[in-house]
């Protein structure tokens, strides 16, 4: 019973020693987002939330885009950010889905599964370009700036490996 009490105790002071760097960066990110002006609407989460989010997505690896755009309202800028954040995903999507294809290809040539390479890139594009609406809005936030007008900044992420593993099984 002591030697359980033991490692349950080691384990929790490990599980804090090792969230503790993770914490201290949110804090820091939070510190210069509203050094720079920036506030978090009121029905969105608070900003240590988004950013811890945000960390927990970037690990797993998802793809990550950021974009902020200034217009007379809120909700106009927020639309114009989320939708150039989105180009910039497609844009990544488009160079690593190309490249990843590639190296399926040359991997299934070889075992003699796939043979239209045409058909593979074209499954591919259509595929990212149809589910391009899955990217989520991890950190949302705004300021005021000259003329009275609204800047807002999002950082946009997508998963690329459930894209990769609907491509698959969407040709095969």
């Amino acid at each position: 019973m002591r030697k359980f009490l033991t490692i349950i105790c080691f384990c929790a002071f490990c599980l804090i020693a090792w969230a503790q760097p993770e914490a201290k960066v949110i804090k820091k990110e939070c510190k210069k987002f509203t050094k720079a002006g920036w506030m978090v609407a009121p029905v969105v989460e608070p900003m240590e939330v988004q950013i811890e989010k945000e960390i927990r997505m970037s690990k797993a690896g998802y793809i990550i885009a950021e974009s902020s755009k200034i217009a007379k309202d809120y909700t106009t800028a927020k639309t114009h950010a989320i939708a150039e954040a989105k180009k910039q995903i497609q844009a990544i999507l488009h160079s690593e889905i190309s490249v990843w294809a590639e190296s399926v290809l040359q991997q299934q040539i070889k075992n003699s599964e796939i043979t239209d390479i045409e058909q593979f890139t074209s499954i591919s594009k259509q595929h990212i370009e149809g589910n391009l609406s899955r990217a989520e809005v991890v950190l949302e936030c705004y300021r005021i700036v000259q003329n009275k007008q609204t800047e807002v900044l999002v950082r946009v992420v997508y998963d690329i490996e459930t894209t990769k593993k609907a491509i698959m099984h969407s040709f095969k």
